[in-house]
């Protein structure tokens, strides 16, 4: 999987986010990642954040929805799907955008484990290079739930993580296979 990368990428941050990717893909086996390169940071509060009720009141539920990013944050959006020959993720076209306009509580229905039976979503910040800080969130479906977590980074010379949501920084490091996460 080689994900995309913009003038305005730390280019060792995109390669940490893929090879964490790569690794939860390898171990956990989704048949497809996608893969959504955001315009800038987000907080560990997207983190089954499912949208706003009545414009105001913030909604996190315990069923996981696809978070609600505005479609105008969103820089691409990238599709792999495993090769049941090979097991090798491939890319593919997308059949559909996950991030669409719409009302913000017409996301609270959009759960994540009705957009594919067995996929893992991955959210990534863009804008590494200026910040020195990066997001990434996953939301791995496997049967029928969404197990969801969060790892912001930091350019402190190398990548490390300051704080995790969701899994354990040694966790992280194994799905890097070896990267320097701290």
């Amino acid at each position: 999987m080689e994900f995309i990368l913009e003038h305005h990428d730390d280019p060792d941050f995109v390669r940490l986010v893929q090879d964490v990717v790569a690794g939860a893909a390898h171990r956990h086996r989704p048949t497809e990642v996608l893969v959504v390169h955001i315009d800038n940071w987000f907080g560990d509060r997207w983190v089954r954040f499912a949208g706003k009720m009545f414009g105001a009141a913030g909604v996190r539920k315990p069923r996981a929805t696809v978070p609600p990013f505005h479609p105008h944050r969103v820089r691409s959006e990238q599709r792999f799907v495993r090769e049941a020959a090979t097991s090798v993720y491939e890319s593919a076209r997308a059949t559909r955008r996950l991030h669409r306009y719409q009302h913000s509580g017409e996301n609270l229905q959009r759960y994540a484990d009705l957009q594919t039976a067995s996929g893992m979503f991955a959210w990534y910040s863009g804008n590494t290079l200026q910040n020195a800080v990066g997001s990434l969130m996953v939301y791995l479906v496997e049967n029928d739930e969404a197990k969801c977590w969060y790892a912001l980074l930091e350019k402190r010379g190398e990548w490390v993580c300051r704080k995790s949501v969701g899994i354990s920084i040694e966790r992280l490091m194994e799905y890097a296979d070896g990267q320097p996460v701290q």
